[in-house]
């Protein structure tokens, strides 16, 4: 039976080795039109903050919704004071890290998987 533990165990940590990975290493895509406008204006205004707000702006380019804000801000001819507002940085807030998953695992299922 104490082995049963030691492979549940090793099961459960391997799942979230795997969701820790997942999270650090994610896939990197192109830039959309809409994207890179917004970080090149952002970079063009590097000495009032617009280089550290590109850096984040790259980090969160992945939600739709900042991305339209920003564009939106871009035409409007705010874009700096909407991405201060919210670009905001995740060592000041706790930041918005996803949890990892609770493993909790009941059994632990063998089969024997044959090519044919």
């Amino acid at each position: 039976m104490k082995w049963f533990v030691g492979m549940k165990r090793e099961v459960a940590e391997e799942i979230r080795r795997s969701h820790r990975q997942k999270l650090t290493v994610g896939t990197v895509r192109k830039l959309t039109k809409r994207e890179s406008e917004v970080l090149d204006a952002l970079r063009r205004a590097g000495d009032e903050g617009g280089i550290e707000l590109s850096g984040r702006f790259n980090r969160m380019r992945s939600k739709k919704s900042v991305v339209d804000t920003l564009y939106n801000a871009l035409r409007e001819g705010n874009l700096l004071e909407k991405a201060r507002e919210i670009l905001v940085d995740g060592s000041e807030e706790g930041g918005e890290r996803e949890e990892e998953p609770d493993v909790d695992l009941k059994r632990v299922c063998w089969c024997w998987l044959e090519k044919r």
